[in-house]
C-alpha cells in the first residue's frame, strides 16, 4: 500500500453513518451483503467504507487496490431510499517482469436505490425483503498505458480508476431479526457496458449473513451492541470481451468467507470490520483470483 494511501485514506474511509435502532430489535446492518434495510425513517445517513484487497495469477501477474468509498443516503419514507456513491482508488497492477504500475483518481460514481416491499414486525422480530437497483456513470480517471506483453490487457484494464463504460446492476435481499440473531440472503446480477470496444465481464452473485449479538451478555434493552457475523458470497463472472471477442484469463467462480465485527456504538454510530478470503476458486488459466480483502466501515444517521 502506498504512502499517499496510508494517510489519506484512512481518515476519509471513517466517515459516518446510520445505525437505527429498531425497537426490540436487533438493530446490525449486514457488512457485505445487500440489506433490505432503508435506514433513518425520514432524512440523510452517510456511510464511509475503506477496502484494501489483492489477486494474484499462478502465472506472476497481480493487482492490489485501496478503495475509500463515501455514500450518501437520502430516505423519503420508510419503503424508499436513494444514494450516491463517489469512490477514491488506487490500483497497482504487477506484470511478469516484477515491474508496478500505479494509478490512482477517483473512480465512477454510483447511483442506486432500494424500494422495500416488505416488513413484518413484532416483539423482538423483524422481517424485511427489498429490490435494489441502480447505475454506475463513466466518470472515473483514465489513463493511456503502453501496450505492454508484461502486463496482459485484462489487467491493464483492471487497474484503471474508471471503467469508461456504463454498467447497471441489481439485486433482491431479506433479511429477519429475532432477539440476538439476525440473518440475511440477497441475490444480485452486474451488467456491465462496453468503454472503447473493452467490455468486463457481467457478475452474478449469492450473499449469506449470519450475524449474533456477543455483547452485551445479558441482552435486555437494544443499543451498545456488539455483533459477530459470518459471511459468504458465490460470486461467478463472465469472461471480459474486446469488440465482441473474449478475452482470456478473464472468468472466474469463487466462494469467498468474511468474519467480521460491528459494534453498534449510539443510535446514530455503528462501526464494522470483515475480512474475506477465498474458500473454492474457479478461475481461467493465467487468470486473476482473489487473495484476500479487508473491509472498514462507519455509519452514522444524521
Amino acid at each position: 500500500m502506498s504512502g499517499a494511501a496510508r494517510r489519506g485514506w484512512p481518515m476519509l474511509a471513517f466517515a459516518l453513518l446510520l445505525a437505527t435502532n429498531l425497537a426490540g430489535v436487533a438493530a446490525a446492518a449486514p457488512l457485505r451483503t445487500p440489506s433490505p434495510g432503508t435506514g433513518v425513517y425520514h432524512g440523510l445517513s452517510v456511510n464511509g467504507r475503506f477496502t484494501l484487497g489483492e489477486e494474484r495469477s499462478d502465472d506472476g501477474p497481480e493487482l492490489a487496490e485501496a478503495i475509500a468509498a463515501v455514500d450518501v443516503k437520502y430516505t423519503p419514507a420508510t419503503s424508499w431510499s436513494f444514494t450516491v456513491t463517489v469512490l477514491r482508488v488506487e490500483r497497482t497492477a504487477k506484470g511478469r517482469d516484477r515491474r508496478e504500475t500505479r494509478l490512482s483518481g477517483l473512480g465512477d460514481v454510483k447511483l442506486s436505490g432500494k424500494y422495500r416491499f416488505f416488513r413484518q414486525l413484532g416483539r423482538w422480530r423483524d422481517r424485511q425483503a427489498a429490490f435494489g437497483f441502480g447505475v454506475e456513470l463513466p466518470t472515473g480517471a483514465r489513463r493511456t498505458l503502453a501496450a505492454d506483453a508484461a502486463l496482459p490487457l485484462s489487467l491493464r484494464e483492471a487497474v484503471q480508476p474508471g471503467s469508461d463504460s456504463t454498467d447497471f446492476f441489481a439485486d433482491l435481499s431479506y433479511q429477519q431479526a429475532r432477539g440476538r440473531h439476525v440473518q440475511a440472503a440477497a441475490v444480485g446480477y452486474r451488467r456491465n457496458g462496453e468503454g472503447d470496444g473493452y467490455r468486463f465481464g457481467d457478475e452474478a452473485r449469492l450473499d449469506l449473513d449470519a450475524e449474533a449479538i456477543v455483547l452485551p451478555r445479558k441482552y435486555e434493552v437494544p443499543g451498545h451492541e456488539v455483533f459477530a457475523l459470518i459471511e459468504a458470497s458465490l460470486v461467478h463472472r463472465g469472461s471480459d470481451e474486446l469488440h465482441g471477442a473474449r478475452v482470456p484469463g478473464t472468468s472466474r467462480t469463487e466462494l469467498l468467507l468474511a468474519p467480521g465485527l460491528e459494534y453498534v456504538a449510539t443510535e446514530q454510530l455503528a462501526l464494522g470490520i470483515s475480512a474475506a478470503v477465498p474458500v473454492v476458486a474457479h478461475v481461467d488459466d493465467d487468470g486473476l483470483a482473489s487473495r484476500w480483502q479487508l473491509l472498514v466501515e462507519a455509519r452514522y444517521a444524521f
